[in-house]
């Protein structure tokens, strides 16, 4: 039997609307958190210098400073950190448990170093091949076939691993254990997994990325970080529910 996207859609769609406190406080969360990393970054960063590259000019930063980086990698953590707190959160309403937001973060900080590893374990076959191909395009060069096998290798693996960090969450057990569940568990199965993946990391962003893009003007940037912040609550959401109907699937 397959997964039923377009009933995923809905099951999230109804909960948003059925849940409106607590979809608004994760909404807020994430918006308030994007507020402030947004006017971190535009306050420390100035527009990219212009390098040379095989005689041709690209836009790219001659240098990017350590400060830049430390704020990048915290705004990475704390939207990991909302992430895994939405997730758990969601589920504990799920199964009608009480106080779900207060006890969602008080496990979420307790699991916390472990989803990171648990993502970036997930995520650094795919950062390898991309890379090695983005080096070998700004020195002119097309990728090597070696480089194209990492990265579709890479993007395999992040596909098969894609649930690991919520089963981590979610079930009580070990980081190594999550992985080896996410990967058993798309043995055969991995069409459903390129679809989610799709959808939540490919299809939602570029829409989301297109409208942001019109933008010229302050209040526009600021409407469109709320507008992510709520897109970003529903794809929690989608992952929830992917995620139980996909590991319930392969429990039967």
């Amino acid at each position: 039997m397959n997964i039923n996207f377009t009933q995923i859609f809905q099951d999230c769609w109804n909960f948003m609307r059925n849940q409106k406190k607590i979809t608004q406080q994760f909404i807020f969360f994430f918006f308030i958190s994007s507020l402030i990393f947004y006017f971190l970054l535009t306050s420390v960063v100035p527009m990219p210098e212009i390098t040379q590259a095989n005689g041709q000019n690209l836009p790219l930063p001659s240098s990017i400073s350590a400060q830049f980086v430390i704020i990048g990698v915290a705004q990475q953590l704390v939207s990991l950190f909302i992430s895994s707190w939405g997730i758990l959160t969601f589920h504990r309403i799920s199964v009608q448990q009480q106080n779900p937001l207060n006890q969602s973060a008080v496990l979420t900080l307790q699991r916390f170093a472990g989803v990171v590893t648990v993502s970036v374990i997930g995520f650094i076959p795919l950062m390898i091949g991309v890379v090695e191909s983005l080096f070998a395009i700004l020195q002119g060069q097309y990728p090597s076939i070696l480089s194209l096998v990492a990265m579709l290798l890479g993007f395999f693996i992040f596909v098969r691993l894609s649930l690991a960090s919520t089963e981590y969450l979610i079930q009580p057990v070990g980081i190594m254990q999550a992985l080896k569940n996410s990967w058993l568990s798309g043995v055969k199965r991995s069409a459903p997994l390129f679809i989610y993946c799709l959808l939540i990391y490919v299809v939602l962003p570029f829409v989301v990325r297109r409208i942001s893009s019109l933008s010229d003007n302050l209040v526009f940037d600021v409407i469109m970080l709320f507008v992510s912040a709520a897109v970003g609550v529903f794809s929690l959401l989608f992952t929830y529910r992917f995620y139980t109907l996909f590991m319930h699937k392969d429990q039967q």
